[in-house]
Order: C-alpha cells, then structure tokens, then sequence
C-alpha cells in the first residue's frame, strides 16, 4: 500500500485508484483487503473508492474471472457493500454504504467547479 495513502493525516471524499490490472506481486497489492482497509480509513463518513480493471462485456471465464472475484471479496470484506458496473471494464464503487449509481450521477453534478486533488505514485 501506498505510504502517502496509508500515512496521510487527512481524509478524502474520493479516493480513485487509477492502476493496471494487478498482475504481477508488485500490482497486486494495491488490490487487498489490507489495502482496501487502509483506503477506506482514509475515507471521510459517506466517501468512495472506486477504481476500474479490465474484464468483459459479455462473458468472464479462467484468470479474469477468479481475480476480479477474488478483488470483490476483498473489497466486500473492507467495506460491507459494493457497487459495480460491468462492462468491457467493470468499475467498483464502494463506501460505507457503497453508493449507488443514481447517488454517484447526483454527487458528480453537485460538485464544486474546483477539486482538491491529491496525487501520487506507489
């Protein structure tokens, strides 16, 4: 897990993990029920961690199919509820409830012309 993550003082609203799919050790431990939970301790009351891998839109079977599994286990495990739509890439949301779609288009056409961004690299 990311020290700035994991070390941070402060809490986010939003929390995106904009990372290749975790196929190697290295990758793969941004995709943990320990990462998940020290994501989700940075998380403010009613804030979201989301994130994208590459799947299908029509069929998952062998490798994909166990690991994008075995990622929502982990991150049901972390945070109680999750959300997700499937496509060609299948993007997870959750939070603590996780949110749904219909809240997420609501939250995104309140925000503020200007965000607070925090970046980082692993």
């Amino acid at each position: 897990m990311s020290r700035r993550l994991s070390d941070a003082l402060k809490l986010f609203d939003l929390i995106v993990f904009d990372l290749p799919a975790p196929t190697t050790a290295a990758g793969n431990r941004f995709f943990t029920l320990e990462a998940f939970r020290a994501a989700r301790a940075r998380l403010r009351e009613g804030g979201i961690l989301a994130f994208s891998l590459p799947s299908s839109a029509h069929y998952l079977a062998g490798e994909r199919e166990l690991l994008l599994a075995s990622v929502y286990r982990a991150l049901e495990a972390a945070f109680g509820e999750v959300s997700f739509l499937a496509g060609d890439s299948i993007v997870f949301v959750a939070g603590a409830p996780a949110p749904g779609l219909d809240v997420l288009a609501g939250r995104f056409g309140q925000r503020p012309a200007t965000l607070e961004l925090a970046s980082g690299h692993a």
